[in-house]
Parts: structure tokens; sequence; C-alpha cells
């Protein structure tokens, strides 16, 4: 290990008030932006917030100093990169000025979008949605107009990362996918760390082991829908580890993979197509391993 890695081996967890982040992963949601976020926090010259999303860029609000405060004080002054991960930052119809807003006050700080298969991205968001209760509605019915629907505006990857492109060059961002991570962990992290001007031969035993895997999704149950909204999502987790209640706030089986018939998987290909032929363009990436 050489001396850098070894000053910043043994850093707290907890940190005292000190700089802004200058690295944010910025989406897109349903991308192994959690498994990513992990890894790098693994690395003794990079911390990440905690929790995860921070999310202060979403506000629609100006932002002013006691924002600010309470934003510095998630990272601390004495490790090279300080980072958080918030995909909802990548969600531009939702919250709309987020490039802006960052730019503002993190004018040199380095992005890394991570994307997957567009369709799967969408299939995974959906049963996301329906396992927090907070979709109801079938798949089909759910996607019946894909135009300005909330499940396909994120994995519409170009047009989200050209709201960014209006305030940062792309030499200060990173372009990886959630299916590169998941078969070539070591070697993604490597680039990600290269790009982050930090020892890029930085590896872990745990790069690969996926965070929130949609497999072990359940679904929420009425009782654990009230007990999230009265106690926020964090505390109920907090709950089911201390207290065995786990039955009382989630269902037994694990969320089915909703199906995605041909004629539905044609309207999303003809929606998604000239959006992924753009983002090869831009970043000159094959994403060989996508659909379409």
């Amino acid at each position: 290990m050489s001396r850098a890695l070894a000053r910043y081996r043994h850093r707290p967890v907890r940190y005292e008030p000190g700089a802004l982040p200058n690295l944010i992963v910025i989406g897109a949601m349903k991308c192994a932006t959690t498994s990513l976020h992990w890894y790098l926090d693994l690395h003794p010259e990079v911390a990440m917030s905690r929790p995860k999303a921070v999310n202060l860029f979403v506000t629609q609000r100006e932002l002013g100093a006691t924002d600010i405060k309470e934003y510095r004080s998630r990272f601390p002054a004495d490790v090279p990169v300080r980072g958080e991960s918030s995909p909802s930052y990548t969600k531009k119809q939702m919250y709309p000025g987020v490039p802006e807003r960052i730019s503002r006050f993190l004018p040199d700080v380095r992005l890394v979008y991570i994307i997957r298969d567009p369709i799967e991205r969408i299939i995974s968001h959906y049963a996301h949605a329906w396992a927090s209760r907070m979709e109801e509605r079938e798949l089909d019915e759910a996607l019946d107009n894909l135009e300005q629907n909330h499940f396909v505006e994120p994995s519409l990857y170009h047009a989200q990362l050209s709201a960014f492109l209006e305030y940062y060059p792309l030499s200060q961002i990173h372009v990886t996918t959630l299916e590169r991570l998941k078969t070539h962990s070591e070697s993604t992290m490597r680039e990600v760390f290269h790009f982050l001007g930090v020892e890029s031969s930085f590896v872990s035993p745990d790069f690969g082991q996926a965070q929130h895997s949609s497999r072990e999704k359940r679904r929420v149950t009425r009782v654990g829908q009230f007990a999230r909204q009265k106690l926020g999502r964090h505390r109920v987790q907090r709950l089911r580890r201390t207290l065995p209640i786990d039955s009382l706030f989630y269902e037994a089986q694990s969320v089915p993979r909703p199906i995605l018939n041909d004629r539905l998987r044609h309207r999303l290909e003809e929606r998604l197509v000239d959006d992924v032929r753009d983002l090869r363009a831009l970043t000159g990436l094959a994403f060989e391993q996508w659909s379409l």
C-alpha cells in the first residue's frame, strides 16, 4: 500500500465539517448506484456520504448559507475525494434545474453516471414502485402513455446527460454501466478511480457484491407502508434489524419480475432507440450488453 493510501486508511466514520464534495454519482435510478457508492467508500482515499442520497440539489427553493453548511458537515476535509450518490439528479422532468444548481456551488465536481439497459431499468423501476406500494397499476397500464412517463424518462440517458453538458464539459463526466460493474467489477472500479485521480490499483474482495438486489425485494404491507410514512424508510429498516417485526412490515414472497409482452417491448424500443443512438455517438461506448 502506498503512503498516500496508508494515510487515509483509518479515517473515522463521522466527520467534522470541512469541505464540499468533489464527486457526485448522478444516477441513474435502479442502476446499481448503491453498490457503486459502497465500492467507492471502500477506497481509503474516498469518503462517501451517509445517507447515500443527500438530494440537496433537487430543491426548487434558493439554497442558502445554512443549507451549504449542513451539506459540508457530511464530508471530511482530510480525504482527497468526497462524494454523494443521488439518482434523483438525473430526473430532470421531476426535478428541473439540478445541473445549474450543482454547478453554482460545485463547478469543479466530477460526475459519475452509471446506467443500464434502458428497458431493464424501466422494469426494475416499476417493480420498485410496486413493491413500495407507490404504484398499484399493472405494467401495461403504467406504461400506456410513454410520453412524459416517470418510469420512462430516467431511461432517456442522452437527454438526461445533455442537461449536465450545458454546465459541465464531458471530460468532467464518467459514464459506466451496471452490466460492466457486475461482470468486470475490478476493471470498472479501476477506471472510476483513475477518473477521480486516486490510486487506481486499489481492489477489495467486496467488489462485485450487489447491494439492494431486486431479487431480494418484497412488497411492503399496508402496515409497513404506514410505518414508512410516519417513521421514514431508514427508521423502519433499523427497527427490522433490532425487532422480530419483519413479517408485519413485508410480505413473505419476493416481488415477481414484471412480464413485458412483445407489443410493449416494441413500443419501448421505438421510444428509446434514438436516445440510445445519440448516447453511443456522444460517449463512444458500444453498450454491447444492451437489448437495443
